[in-house]
C-alpha cells in the first residue's frame, strides 16, 4: 500500500506547483547591459532592438526624462540610458536597480523605454568611470558610459547649440550642456572633465 501511495503524492505536489505559476506567463530571464549594447553591426543598433528585456545596473546619471544605468565594472558597451519619465524621481545617483522594458533606437541612440518595472535592489554603490582621452570616448562602445578624460584644452568655445570642443594628443571631442551649462573661454586648460558619453545629430 505504500509503494501505491507514493506516486500519487509526487502528483499531488506537482499539481501543486504547476498552478501557482500563473498560466501564460513566465519569469523574464535577465539580460546584461554589455548584451544590449555591444553590436558588430556597423549601424550600431542594439541586436535586442524591439524586444522586452529586464537588466540591471548603477544609476549614473538622471535628468527629467530618465537616467543611466551602468553595469559595475564599468567599461565599454557597459551603460544604457532608460526613458522613464514617470521615475526619476524614484531613483538616485548610486541605486543599482533592476529594470524591464523594451529596446529601441532613438535615432540610433540605444535606450530602453516603456518601462513596466523598476527595483531598486541596493543604494549607496559607487559609480563605475572610464578613463580615456579626449577622441577615445567618441565611440558607439561607450555610448551610456561615465567617462572621465583628464588634462585637455578648449579648441573651440562654441560649436552652437550649447556644445563646445576640447582636444588633447589623441584628438578632440565634442561636450554639450545637456548635464550641465558651462562656458568655455578658447585656450582654456581644464584639469578633468567627465560626462556621459551620448550621440545625437550623428555626433558622440
Amino acid at each position: 500500500m505504500k509503494a501505491r501511495g507514493l506516486p500519487i503524492f509526487l502528483f499531488t505536489l506537482l499539481l501543486a506547483v504547476q498552478l501557482a505559476t500563473p498560466v501564460g506567463t513566465s519569469a523574464q530571464s535577465v539580460v546584461s547591459i554589455y548584451d544590449i549594447q555591444y553590436t558588430t553591426d556597423p549601424s550600431g543598433d542594439s541586436p535586442y532592438d524591439g524586444q522586452t528585456v529586464t537588466t540591471t545596473g548603477i544609476v549614473s546619471y538622471i535628468d527629467s526624462n530618465g537616467y543611466v544605468i551602468q553595469d559595475r565594472q564599468g567599461g565599454p558597451w557597459n551603460g544604457v540610458y532608460v526613458y522613464d519619465s514617470g521615475n526619476t524621481g524614484n531613483v538616485n545617483l548610486g541605486d543599482e536597480v533592476e529594470v524591464t522594458g523594451d529596446v529601441t533606437e532613438y535615432y540610433n541612440f540605444t535606450e530602453i523605454e516603456s518601462v513596466t518595472s523598476l527595483q531598486t535592489k541596493s543604494t549607496g554603490n559607487g559609480i563605475p568611470t572610464v578613463e580615456l582621452t579626449a577622441s577615445g570616448a567618441m565611440t558607439e562602445a561607450y555610448e551610456g558610459v561615465l567617462v572621465a578624460t583628464y588634462a585637455v584644452t578648449v579648441t573651440n568655445p562654441d560649436l552652437g547649440y550649447g556644445e563646445w570642443e576640447i582636444s588633447d594628443a589623441s584628438g578632440s571631442a565634442r561636450v554639450d550642456d545637456r548635464a550641465y551649462a558651462y562656458s568655455p573661454t578658447a585656450d582654456q586648460n581644464l584639469t578633468m572633465l567627465r560626462g556621459v558619453v551620448w550621440y545625437s545629430h550623428g555626433d558622440y
